[in-house]
């Protein structure tokens, strides 16, 4: 299966089974967000593929969120606009893989690419060649390509610790850290709890 056969399958409101965490999703217009792409037309999409029944849906969705909306620790508007529905389904019981969804949060909390972080680990590395492998691409040339990036060229209002502390409100502030911390471990709660005032 390739991007656009899941997306396809799962564009429509009710091709997946209603959840709350999801509500409002169709009232985003994700044509005028962008994400490492574009236009971010996909993303609705692969969030309801979070929730599919099909845990190879599921899995291949959360990649894809990987590669669209945090790439290469890179954060889009889109991002801003996912993180709300993100955060409602570390909360919402169903299908979901929740270690998932909080990983992805907490690497758009990090800003930086989770690759970066396997030298030491076999296994992780291992997993990002299949992974990479799998988008055309290498993991020695996306760590290369990832130090080239430096920090200081990226805009503040792109960073992940603004979107964070933008929409921390509409997240109900730290109480939304305990659901987090409780998913991915203490330290990430810490850093945001940090990032978030």
């Amino acid at each position: 299966m390739n991007p656009d056969e899941l997306v396809a399958l799962y564009r429509l409101p009710f091709s997946v089974p209603p959840l709350r965490a999801l509500s409002g999703l169709d009232e985003i217009d994700w044509s005028a967000v962008s994400d490492a792409y574009g236009p971010a037309t996909k993303i609705s999409a692969l969030l309801r593929a979070l929730i599919s029944v099909n845990p190879d849906h599921r899995n291949f969705a959360c990649q894809f969120l990987y590669q669209t909306i945090w790439h290469q620790g890179n954060v889009f508007s889109a991002t801003a606009a996912a993180i709300p529905f993100l955060y409602n389904l570390l909360e919402a019981e169903g299908p979901h893989d929740k270690k998932a969804i909080a990983g992805l949060l907490a690497l758009i909390a990090e800003g930086q690419p989770p690759f970066l972080h396997c030298a030491a680990d076999p296994q992780a590395a291992a997993e990002w060649r299949a992974i990479l492998s799998n988008a055309g691409r290498s993991l020695d040339a996306e760590i290369a390509e990832s130090y080239k990036v430096s920090e200081a060229t990226r805009p503040p209002a792109r960073s992940a610790d603004f979107l964070l502390a933008a929409h921390s409100r509409r997240f109900g502030g730290r109480g939304r850290l305990r659901i987090i911390g409780a998913w991915y471990g203490q330290n990430l709660a810490s850093r945001l709890k940090l990032w978030m005032g």
